[in-house]
């Protein structure tokens, strides 16, 4: 993404309309984007993310894309475009060596990981003092603010209708 948005700001490539530079700079930030996606691993993209990109979650798919990406840096010919590439290869390279080294070449690696929810729900089980002192405070803060407590009670309402049924908010 940052190859991406780097090269799309060199004003001589927008000013003299050079397509091919725009597309590839256009590839690499939405590339980039579904690369995130799938490594920030939040719940409610996670199922949106297998069925479009599943092949993410192999290896083999994984080292192939990150080599297709680093492939689109090449072409700009600019030190920042090619130090993002190589990075991009080095990735790959270690991806291939995970997969020689633990032998998992077609199997889902991400099986076992958790979603980001899922890692805030245990880490809040893991650590009951925290969660506890975390309550005290917002319900201390929420005693000396009543203002803010009640924007914020009602934004959550508002959200939550939002949720539930999104073409009734805003109607009366």
């Amino acid at each position: 993404m940052f190859a991406g948005i780097y090269t799309m700001l060199s004003l001589g490539d927008l000013a003299t309309l050079h397509l091919a530079s725009i597309a590839i700079s256009v590839y690499l930030i939405c590339f980039g984007c579904v690369l995130c996606v799938f490594e920030i691993r939040i719940g409610m993209f996670e199922t949106m993310v297998r069925k479009r990109a599943g092949f993410m979650f192999t290896y083999i798919g994984r080292t192939l894309f990150l080599f297709f990406l680093a492939t689109f840096c090449f072409p700009r010919e600019q030190l920042t475009t090619y130090v993002v590439g190589g990075f991009t290869l080095a990735n790959c390279a270690l991806n291939i060596f995970v997969m020689w080294k633990h032998g998992e070449m077609y199997g889902d690696p991400t099986g076992k990981y958790s979603t980001a929810e899922q890692s805030g729900v245990q880490y809040v089980q893991d650590n009951p003092d925290l969660t506890r002192a975390a309550v005290s405070r917002a319900t201390n803060y929420a005693r000396e603010n009543p203002d803010a407590a009640r924007a914020g009670v009602q934004y959550a309402a508002q959200n939550n209708a939002a949720a539930s049924n999104p073409f009734a908010v805003g109607r009366t």
